[in-house]
């Protein structure tokens, strides 16, 4: 490969995930509980890197991480200073990192430009605004899609100061609703409500900002301006031209940064940037104007409060102006250093790591709120599979064209690994002083005869279950009997038309299985966090619980590794999958607040996350 086809840039973005325990039979561990443990159970973010070349558009997802709420600044440092590194030791190029406009991304982007600008300094060397990782200098771009919507978001609720003069949203409205008088013969067919009132946009889709910013817009708005008043006689507002001008220059700076091979036009900005093209003199002429745009805050809490109104920057704005210088930057590192012809600024964006997320999401048209283990196995699938095939319905992005750098029908072959059941981070077993007594202590009076009912009703499909695997009588005739008794009625009301050739649990086997459940609960309310966690519970039922009368003398060592094996798989689930009720809202307050600590941390996880994210839709 060609030094110059192995340039490209490193882009990271973040969603929300659905939180939820669940154990992994094969590697023996609940799957991010530590988080319960340590902080709280919150919503995980999985923060993703991919790989795209400039000069192609070819990109590779390859690193993705969980973390409890949001980020840390200096976490995401350390993941963008390993991703960086790794790429460039994979002898890709890196020339760019691409990122939104986050409070963490732009801590994290501020830090590493310090830490650059000091060691330039030292070294007496002009800082140009990159930031260095591994002795490669990267260029910080935000996402351009990101920019044009905080830019239209801000629009809204504050006016904008556009070369000394007003430009309100409003203007919009005005024109919006004439032009919805025209009926089939609408000067501005593509806007609709969704596009011009708060209360029914669709904020995320970047199509409804760039429709509502577009030249088209523009236009109407600049035609309308010609007039004093509308048909109805209705005055046209002074603001109306500076609002065209406000959006033409929107219009033209998103084109600017959003050229592809697809969609270029001839005559607009939308193009490939060529070493002769007209993006660079509006690159200079639009950081001019963007460093003096401001926006009158009015309904800010300071605002109505202090009850006056502030000219304020806002981050968007900053915000492009980084990227318009960096891609000069790039601009001229490509045509001087490596002598290409031209390329299209399209390539350096988060689209291909939005079209991951809406595929991950539309995964059986089901998995919209992926939690940590759907994602592992849908990111594994997606990317084993076509990743770059059909592009994803309802999507927030461009098609996404490209193809994937790795072959991994080879790379699959390299990456077969055994898993070790030793686990040396573990400590010692610590004793539990379970026994019976203590159980009964614990049950609630009242419900003793449904407790033990349900649980013969379970024991009982243990013990069909092993007999299904250790065809032996012998066996079987050691923990079930025939004869019915009071604690069967349950199994009889659920599968009366199997009563006459079922054998039932015998009631020795009833109470080991109790006690055992029991013993697996409270050892994984105390100590779920640790690895290997179905060999450290077998190891303390072994000690604690007398399992020698299970099977006949030929048999009674894969009984009793049957029943181990059951019991464990089938409590370990109910354990995760009551914390998830609860992370649902669907246990009562009120019997939390008898349960253990894990319970009533998700308890109040649940309420202090879930109530509150209602709050906020009401």
């Amino acid at each position: 490969m060609s030094q110059v086809r192995k340039c490209c840039v490193v882009a990271c973005n973040a969603t929300s995930e659905t939180h939820r325990l669940f154990y992994l039979p094969k590697n023996d561990k609940l799957r991010e509980l530590w988080l319960t443990f340590l902080i709280p159970v919150n919503v995980k973010l999985s923060g993703l890197s991919k790989a795209q070349l400039v000069t192609k558009q070819v990109c590779q997802k390859h690193y993705f991480v969980f973390c409890e709420g949001t980020t840390a600044a200096v976490t995401v440092v350390q993941i963008l200073k390993e991703v960086a590194t790794r790429v460039c030791e994979s002898s890709l190029i890196p020339v760019a990192v691409v990122c939104d406009q986050g409070s963490t991304f732009r801590t994290a982007i501020n830090i590493l430009k310090r830490e650059t600008e000091r060691k330039k300094n030292l070294n007496e060397q002009h800082y140009d605004g990159t930031v260095e990782i591994f002795n490669q200098e990267l260029n910080v771009v935000y996402d351009p899609p990101h920019l044009l919507k905080g830019l239209r978001n801000n629009f809204l609720n504050k006016d904008m100061i556009f070369k000394g003069m007003i430009a309100i949203w409003s203007d919009i409205l005005s024109v919006y609703n004439a032009d919805c008088q025209l009926g089939h013969t609408r000067m501005n067919k593509k806007l609709t409500d969704h596009h011009v009132y708060t209360e029914k946009m669709k904020k995320i889709k970047v199509s409804v900002a760039a429709q509502a910013l577009s030249e088209t817009t523009s236009g109407l708005l600049k035609y309308t301006s010609l007039f004093k008043t509308y048909v109805d006689g209705e005055t046209v507002s002074a603001t109306m031209k500076t609002t065209s001008e406000a959006v033409l220059f929107i219009d033209q700076l998103f084109d600017s940064v959003d050229g592809s091979q697809r969609d270029s036009v001839k005559g607009k900005l939308r193009g490939p940037v060529k070493p002769n093209s007209n993006q660079f003199d509006f690159w200079n002429e639009a950081k001019a104007i963007l460093k003096n745009i401001q926006f009158i805050d009015k309904n800010s809490r300071r605002a109505q409060k202090n009850k006056k109104t502030y000219k304020v920057r806002v981050p968007s704005l900053d915000g492009w102006i980084t990227t318009i210088e960096s891609f000069q930057r790039i601009s001229q590192l490509l045509f001087l250093k490596y002598n290409i012809e031209y390329f299209y600024p399209r390539h350096i964006n988060q689209d291909p790591l939005e079209n991951f997320f809406g595929r991950m999401r539309a995964i059986n048209y089901r998995n919209v709120h992926p939690d940590a283990n759907t994602f592992i196995n849908a990111f594994k699938s997606l990317l084993m599979s076509n990743v770059m095939g059909p592009h994803t319905m309802y999507s927030n992005c461009e098609d996404d064209e490209g193809d994937t750098i790795v072959d991994f029908f080879k790379f699959n072959k390299n990456r077969c690994h055994k898993f070790t059941d030793e686990d040396k981070e573990n400590v010692a077993p610590i004793t539990l002083e379970q026994n019976n007594s203590n159980i009964n202590q614990a049950i609630n009076a009242r419900n003793e005869r449904l407790r033990v009912h349900s649980s013969a009703y379970t024991a009982g499909n243990i013990c069909r279950r092993i007999t299904k695997t250790i065809k032996c009588t012998r066996c079987s005739d050691t923990f079930v009997e025939k004869e019915r008794d009071i604690i069967h009625t349950w199994i009889e009301v659920r599968e009366y038309k199997l009563m006459k050739t079922s054998k039932l649990t015998y009631k020795n086997f009833l109470m080991l299985y109790r006690d055992v459940s029991g013993l697996i609960h409270c050892y994984l309310n105390k100590f779920a966090y640790k690895k290997c966690i179905k060999k450290l519970i077998k190891a303390e039922i072994l000690k604690n619980h007398d399992l020698n009368w299970l099977g006949c003398s030929l048999h009674k060592r894969e009984v009793i590794e049957c029943f181990n094996a059951y019991i464990l798989r089938l409590h370990i689930h109910n354990w995760c999958n009551i914390i998830n009720k609860i992370l649902k809202g669907g246990v009562q307050e009120k019997l939390i607040t008898q349960m253990s600590l894990p319970q009533k941390i998700a308890c109040s996880k649940y309420k202090s996350f879930r109530l509150r994210k209602k709050k906020y839709k009401n």
